[in-house]
Parts: structure tokens; sequence; C-alpha cells
């Protein structure tokens, strides 16, 4: 979890939990709030602005952590997908 802290800390899109207690068979994290990213996604090809920014965000994310910086969360399900929504959107 550091290090995706870490090689995210200045994306304005993309947050990872901070832990709270983490030993070898348990780890708790922060709660974040947000909906399950198949709520956003219907398959209709809507283009809206946040559709847009959304497909553009999860694109970033995945080619930084492939390309850039070469460790990569082989655990996406909607349960650590969330879409939050920024103030003022």
């Amino acid at each position: 979890l550091k290090a995706f802290r870490d090689n995210f800390q200045f994306s304005k899109y993309v947050i990872f939990p901070k832990p709270i207690l983490a030993s070898e068979l348990v780890l708790v994290e922060e709660k974040i709030y947000g909906s399950p990213l198949h709520e956003w996604y219907g398959g209709d090809g809507d283009k809206s602005p946040a559709h847009r920014r959304l497909a553009q965000s999860g694109s970033d994310l995945f080619l930084q952590m492939i390309l850039t910086d070469n460790f990569f969360h082989a655990d996406i399900h909607p349960g650590n997908c969330l879409v939050g929504q920024r103030k003022g959107e």
C-alpha cells in the first residue's frame, strides 16, 4: 500500500487508503467513500465530461502502474475500485 500511495501521491484523481493496522494476518485501512465502478459504466457509450475523465484517469492509472512504476495492483474488483465525486462536480 505504501508503494501505491507514494507512486500516486501527486495524482488529483487517484487515492489509495491509509493503513490503520497492518500485520502478517490483518490489514485494516481507512474507509474510502465512493460508488462501485460498475455504477458509472453501463456500456451505453456515454461521452459526458465525467465519463471521459473517468476513462482517462483509469487509463493513466494502469499505464503508470505498468510502464512507469513496474508495480501493478492485481486485485481490481468493485470493492477495490470506487468512483468518488470531487466538490463542485
